[in-house]
């Protein structure tokens, strides 16, 4: 058994190496691995709750700090991917539940169990993945993206009672609902937070924060035609996964097509208010869902081609023998 390493390397103090997996860690909410953008993503929180600032950092914390107990690879760790889910379930606690001991308390267990499943998660695809490079059939690989954070945070909402949250119409302009859904993603409703959001991400790339603006337009042009609720659709809850379907889109070359943001989109819409209709809060499962479905129809396609062409090639041999 390896040492345990603490975040990045050990070549480089512990400060630097915890402080820049943290920030990446929120960078990764917005699929981007810039500890820059984090740092706007952080200072956004901080300008409109800093506590739950505080809840995103233990979570976030926590998450890493388990995660090098089971000795992830340390390049990941300074990547933030083992670091957002716990950032979410921070905020996503101090958002639903009162922010006391307690909840701090529930933060950091929930955060490890979300962080053990997604290293399972992750263990389960690279041996699929070796499996397929020996000359097994290949399998669809669904990643993990928040579906921990999704899991446990519905457990924990099954077993406490959340804390009813009214929302508040700051402006009905278009801009401040656009900026309000991006804001959203971290359970901010604030057009400050999401300008700092956006400039985060534009930091780190300039066509993912467009394709997020861009989405965010579409999706709040399908609420306006559906005629939902106008406060609902100006505190941002109907645009947040949009925003993120977006920015999933624009980091796969295959997937950053506009034909592909149409689409989505409005689906996005549809499953947020599917999840409504059951009674179920959809966090980021549109999201997960749909990156699910994008990625598994070429994967699907990709294999039936395979698996015919192994069909093929064993009919051929066994004409020749």
């Amino acid at each position: 058994m390896t040492s345990y390493t603490s975040p990045i390397t050990d070549r480089v103090p512990y400060g630097y190496r915890y402080l820049r997996s943290l920030l990446a860690s929120f960078g990764q909410i917005f699929f981007q691995q810039s500890a820059l953008c984090g740092a706007f993503i952080i200072v956004g929180i901080a300008v409109s709750s800093p506590m739950m600032l505080a809840g995103g950092l233990l979570g976030a914390s926590i998450a890493l700090w388990v995660a090098g107990f089971l000795e992830v690879e340390s390049q990941q760790l300074c990547q933030g991917f083992y670091g957002f889910n716990g950032a979410l379930i921070g905020l996503a606690g101090c958002y639903f539940f009162q922010a006391d001991a307690i909840s701090f308390a529930l933060i950091s267990c929930a955060s490890g169990l979300a962080t053990l499943m997604q290293r399972v998660w992750l263990k389960r695809l690279q041996l699929r993945a070796a499996r397929s490079s020996t000359g097994e059939l290949r399998r669809i690989q669904f990643e993990p993206y928040t579906a921990p954070y999704i899991l446990v945070f519905w457990l924990l909402m099954a077993l406490y009672e959340p804390v009813a949250i009214p929302m508040t119409e700051n402006s009905s302009s278009l801009c401040s609902a656009l900026l309000n859904s991006i804001a959203q993603v971290c359970f901010q409703q604030s057009p400050l937070s999401g300008l700092l959001f956006v400039i985060g991400i534009a930091i780190s790339s300039i066509r993912a924060a467009v394709w997020m603006l861009l989405a965010v337009v579409i999706s709040l042009v399908c609420s306006l035609v559906i005629q939902l609720d106008p406060v609902v659709i100006s505190s941002g809850a109907y645009g947040y996964n949009a925003a993120l379907i977006a920015l999933g889109c624009a980091g796969r070359a295959r997937l950053r097509q506009l034909r592909v943001l149409l689409a989505v989109v409005p689906v996005t819409l549809l499953l947020t208010l599917l999840f409504e209709w059951l009674g179920v809060m959809p966090l980021t499962a549109p999201l997960v869902l749909l990156l699910w479905l994008v990625s598994w129809m070429p994967e699907r396609l990709f294999i039936q081609k395979e698996f015919k062409q192994r069909a093929l090639s064993k009919e051929s041999s066994s004409e020749e023998y």
